[in-house]
C-alpha cells in the first residue's frame, strides 16, 4: 500500500522543478556558456535533454552513456525518440564548441577529456563516493583549461535524502582532505609516484587511505 501510495503520487507531478531550475541557469547565470552536466540515471538524463532540446533545439545537447543511445527523449517537435550516439563523436561535438551542452552518466566518469570548450559542471543528482565526484571534476579541470576558474555546482532537494547525501559527502571529502592535505585522486596519485620513481612516497599514500570499514 505505501508504494502504491508513491506511484500515485509520482503520477501527480507535472513539473520536475530541479529540471526548470537548471534550465532557468541556462538562460541567466550561465547563458552562453558549454555546459557538462552529470546524472546517475539514464532516465534523468533523457528527461535533461528532452528540456535542453525544448528550450535550445535538437542540436544543443549531447550525450555519454554506458550503451550510447538515450531512451526517449522528446524532440522539439514533440516526437519521442531514442537518439543513438557514439561516445567518441559525442567528445567531438562538445569540444569543438559546435554542441552545448553534454549530458553524462557516470560513463565519461573517467578516461575523457572535455575541457576544451567547458568550465562549468552540474552534478544533476549526486554520488555516494566522493572519489566519483573527483573524477568528474577532472573532466574539465584538467591541462588545457583555459579559464581561471572552474564552477562547479551541486544540485539538491533542500531537507531530502539528497541533502543529506550532500552533507556525508562534504564530511567524506573533508576527512580525505584532512589526511593528505589536498583532494587527490589516490590511486592516480600513487600511480604517479611510481611512473616517477618514488617507490616510498607512493607507498606512503597507500598506507594512509583509510580502512573502507
Amino acid at each position: 500500500p505505501r508504494l502504491q501510495e508513491l506511484v500515485d503520487l509520482a503520477a501527480h507531478v507535472t513539473d520536475e522543478t530541479k529540471i526548470s531550475k537548471i534550465v532557468e541557469l541556462t538562460r541567466t547565470r550561465f547563458a552562453d556558456r558549454h555546459i557538462l552536466f552529470f546524472t546517475e540515471y539514464k532516465a534523468t538524463q533523457s528527461l535533461l535533454m528532452s528540456a535542453l532540446i525544448r528550450e535550445y533545439g535538437n542540436k544543443s545537447v549531447t550525450f555519454i552513456n554506458g550503451d550510447n543511445e538515450a531512451r526517449g527523449v522528446i524532440l522539439n517537435n514533440g516526437e519521442i525518440k531514442d537518439i543513438k550516439h557514439p561516445r567518441e563523436n559525442a567528445v567531438d561535438d562538445f569540444n569543438s564548441g559546435d554542441v552545448r551542452f553534454m549530458v553524462s552518466t557516470e560513463a565519461a566518469g573517467e578516461g575523457i577529456d572535455l575541457q576544451e570548450s567547458c568550465h562549468t559542471l552540474i552534478h544533476v543528482d549526486l554520488p555516494w563516493n566522493p572519489t566519483r565526484l573527483e573524477q568528474r571534476k577532472g573532466r574539465i579541470q584538467r591541462i588545457g583549461q583555459v579559464n581561471d576558474t572552474v564552477h562547479i555546482f551541486n544540485m539538491r532537494y533542500k531537507d531530502s535524502v539528497e541533502d543529506r547525501v550532500h552533507d556525508l559527502l562534504s564530511e567524506r571529502l573533508r576527512n580525505i582532505t584532512s589526511i593528505f592535505g589536498q583532494l587527490p585522486d589516490v590511486l592516480e596519485d600513487v600511480w604517479i609516484q611510481i611512473a616517477q620513481g618514488e617507490i616510498e612516497e607512493a607507498k606512503k599514500i597507500i598506507d594512509n587511505v583509510p580502512d573502507k570499514n
